[in-house]
């Protein structure tokens, strides 16, 4: 419809698709999602520009799907684009702190597990910086670093991001509790 309202090549096509890309996505159709998004960032690169901050979402979306297929070295790629792009228009906890969350998982499966440690550590610090964080992104962040923290042995440190994941996840009566709950029984 846009297209043809509008035309090919107009910005908000790059909506439609990105909206696609979501759908795709939760339906487990990565290369599908991964066509779409890659569509919105064609159209958002060029009706705004590069490194525009609604590019950023692209990139995060693009990681995403990447990341479902395996794909480490180019998922890493589209996510520190993304957070390029945020930190240059100085949009720090806006949105960087799940992208870093992803980034680590992916640098974790890579076998680089400390420089996961310091993008958990960093997203945990742009959680803090918000004034209202998402209880559920907090603790997302939290649970991803006591799984890292007991892949590489230290139980103890695995233990307390655990238990600050189940605080977080405590209070927005999420279903991942009962996960953290196992995760600490496990310990």
């Amino acid at each position: 419809i846009v297209a043809k309202t509008r035309g090919k090549d107009h910005v908000d096509g790059a909506v439609s698709h990105s909206g696609l890309g979501n759908i795709l996505h939760r339906q487990e159709r990565y290369e599908e999602a991964l066509e779409a998004h890659r569509e919105a960032l064609r159209l958002r690169t060029l009706t705004l520009g590069k490194d525009h901050p609604e590019t950023s979402a692209s990139h995060t979306s693009i990681g995403r799907c990447l990341m479902e297929l395996g794909r480490w070295d180019e998922a890493l790629a589209a996510f520190n684009r993304s957070i390029e792009i945020k930190l240059a228009h100085n949009q720090t906890a806006k949105g960087t702190a799940y992208t870093r969350t992803r980034k680590a998982r992916v640098l974790m499966h890579m076998g680089k597990n400390e420089d996961a440690r310091k993008e958990l550590e960093l997203a945990i610090e742009e959680h803090a910086s918000k004034k209202d964080p998402d209880q559920n992104s907090v603790g997302a962040t939290w649970f991803r670093l006591a799984k890292l923290e007991k892949a590489v042995g230290d139980r103890a440190a695995a233990k307390e991001a655990g238990l600050k994941a189940q605080a977080a996840y405590t209070t927005t009566k999420s279903k991942m509790a009962s996960d953290v709950e196992a995760f600490l029984a496990e310990l």
